[in-house]
């Protein structure tokens, strides 16, 4: 069995995006279900921070929707970029800039934003939470929502955590195993530990070992943050599984949490 090689797997695209893309569909279904429900189907562009390799934004723009995103990762952005759909509505705009979670204009109008599945962890200075999200009211026309995706931390579980996805697409197979370690109560720090195991079309493996932190939230600690920008709303909050009907409250014993936010 050969060594994990050291690398960022961010920079490596391709892989990244075989192995997220299955949920695409659905997760682009229960956006635009957000939009209507939550925004009453409010016109404008649609704004995803961090967007990765464009994968939602690409789903979306062949709905219809005018969308832009931005990523802190190059190799991301020129990704989203070198695989620009071919876009079946009139919006005919699919834009991908390099920017900050942190800080950032992409412009205003957006009638929805989006960052799913954790993302916002990625944030590990509160202050720097809160720019974020005034970064996205800013950005938002009044009644625009932004859904926003993150896991709780319970802190009073000392156990160490593992999620592990699959994907493959024209021979190439890809496995991700994420392994977690209890949370640093007193710094609000999770670390990360990243797998990479690829198999390629012509049979060539690689492994791949890449590690970060995460900044932890329980509920209280996220409340504390939303706090900070009143310009945002907290109207709804469902959780991983996308099902709209599914209605849950921003509690500890919810720690898969998807936030709706509305600009007021």
């Amino acid at each position: 069995m050969s060594e994990y090689e050291r690398l960022d797997w961010y920079d490596l695209p391709h892989y990244y995006d075989v192995v997220y893309d299955e949920d695409t569909p659905q997760e682009a279904d229960f956006l635009q279900a957000v939009h209507k429900r939550y925004a009453n189907a409010l016109p404008g562009p649609w704004l995803e921070p961090a967007c990765g390799t464009g994968r939602l934004l690409r789903e979306l723009a062949r709905r219809g929707e005018a969308v832009y995103g931005f990523d802190g990762n190059q190799a991301m952005v020129e990704y989203a970029r070198e695989h620009a759909p071919a876009i079946a509505g009139s919006t005919g705009v699919y834009r991908v800039e390099k920017g900050d979670l942190a800080d950032f204009f992409l412009g205003t109008g957006f009638a929805m934003a989006f960052c799913l599945v954790s993302t916002f962890k990625y944030i590990l200075r509160e202050a720097d939470a809160v720019s974020h999200l005034r970064a996205v009211a800013r950005s938002l026309s009044v009644g625009g929502v932004y859904a926003l995706g993150l896991h709780l931390t319970d802190y009073a579980d000392r156990q160490a955590d593992r999620e592990r996805w699959t994907g493959e697409r024209d021979g190439t197979f890809v496995r991700v195993t994420l392994n977690m370690s209890a949370a640093d109560v007193r710094r609000r720090r999770e670390k990360v530990l990243c797998h990479v195991d690829v198999r390629n079309p012509d049979g060539t493996e690689r492994r791949l070992e890449s590690s970060w932190e995460f900044r932890t939230y329980d509920a209280a600690q996220l409340r504390r943050v939303l706090r900070a920008v009143p310009e945002l709303e907290l109207i709804a909050v469902h959780d991983f599984g996308f099902d709209l009907d599914r209605a849950n409250q921003l509690e500890d014993d919810q720690l898969d949490s998807v936030l709706v936010l509305r600009r007021r």
